[in-house]
């Protein structure tokens, strides 16, 4: 006899919001009937059924409880209808059209633009890690205007908080295993250190991150993803290179970013001390469409060495010292647009 729910468990894209689910009866086994709607969010501790023993009185069960007083031995599941209405109130967020009606700083609506409608070069975010970071964005930027709807879950959540930890106000987001919660904490990272620099006064962002680890393979992990996973910099005999894949262009009129490769950049530079303050030209290449090396030798009225042409014809630098600091790579697009993007040096 086929198992349909083992031979195709899969029924959703992990890229877009689940339209069905597999329904499990109450013992927590599966009933081979796919249900045309998302699972409700539901504590479930999946305990395989014993083999029943003659002559043996029934083992008692144990009880998985997630957090103190969510689950008794009676009901096997614990169905949590706050996250469900929350999750329903970010779902009908989510489906707004237009972003002046999302009541988020611009700088939010264009972090959620560029995770919901960027197309990436390589792997783009799944949709439980927007999903994850759009629950944190609503419930600090839309629910504190949301009326009664919003007020009622941010009580509940100080509720919470001053009955486990007085004076520390805390959100804590669950995932799956295997789920990718280092991107989800890039990612607001980024949401509330972007707008801590651009509203400073405000209590609702900060710039200061402290992250605990469990293990050196997660921490070198999240090195990795939150000094900027687009980074091409690589030791070569003890000195640096930096090499760039292209640029991305934010484009305020209609809201999009433009992605661009190595053959849309027309120059690029490097600062390799950069001090946080002043970008000083140290290393200069240009790309250019169109002859760079002509307009290079007309502009700066000189001949210039092939030889030495070629080392400025690259996406990729010339080898440098390893600064004790920072690196600044300034990047301008054919059409004049710059973006700069700073790197710690580890």
């Amino acid at each position: 006899m086929s198992n349909a729910f083992f031979e195709h468990p899969i029924l959703n894209s992990p890229y877009e919001s689940p339209q069905r689910h597999w329904e499990l009866d109450t013992d927590g086994q599966p009933t081979q009937r796919i249900v045309e709607t998302r699972r409700r969010a539901e504590f479930i501790s999946p305990i395989p059924k014993p083999k029943k023993r003659k002559g043996l009185t029934e083992q008692q069960q144990i009880v998985f409880d997630e957090g103190k007083g969510l689950s008794t031995e009676a009901p096997q599941y614990e169905q949590t209808s706050l996250i469900n209405a929350v999750r329903h109130e970010v779902g009908k967020w989510r489906a707004l059209p237009n972003p002046n009606t999302w009541q988020v700083t611009p700088e939010t609506a264009r972090l959620l633009q560029h995770w919901r409608h960027h197309d990436f070069n390589s792997l783009r975010p799944f949709f439980c890690q927007i999903e994850a970071v759009e629950t944190a964005i609503w419930l600090t930027e839309v629910a504190p205007s949301a009326g009664k709807a919003g007020k009622g879950f941010l009580d509940h959540l100080e509720d919470a908080n001053h009955n486990a930890n007085p004076e520390i106000m805390r959100l804590a987001l669950k995932l799956a295993t295997g789920a990718g919660k280092t991107t989800v904490m890039a990612m607001l990272i980024a949401w509330q250190a972007v707008n801590a620099a651009r509203r400073a006064q405000s209590k609702k962002f900060t710039r200061g991150f402290l992250i605990v680890t469990p293990g050196l393979t997660i921490r070198d992990r999240l090195r990795e993803v939150l000094s900027g996973g687009e980074r091409r910099a690589g030791k070569k005999g003890g000195l640096l290179q930096v090499q760039v894949n292209g640029v991305d262009v934010f484009h305020p009129n209609t809201g999009e970013v433009r992605s661009d490769g190595a053959d849309g950049i027309a120059c690029w530079f490097i600062d390799t001390d950069y001090n946080m303050e002043s970008f000083f030209v140290r290393h200069a290449y240009f790309l250019g469409a169109s002859d760079p090396y002509k307009s290079l030798k007309t502009t700066l009225k000189a001949e210039i060495k092939e030889e030495a042409w070629a080392t400025l014809n690259s996406n990729i630098s010339r080898p440098f010292d390893k600064p004790t600091g920072r690196v600044a790579v300034k990047v301008i697009n054919h059409l004049g647009d710059e973006v700069m993007k700073v790197f710690k040096v580890l």
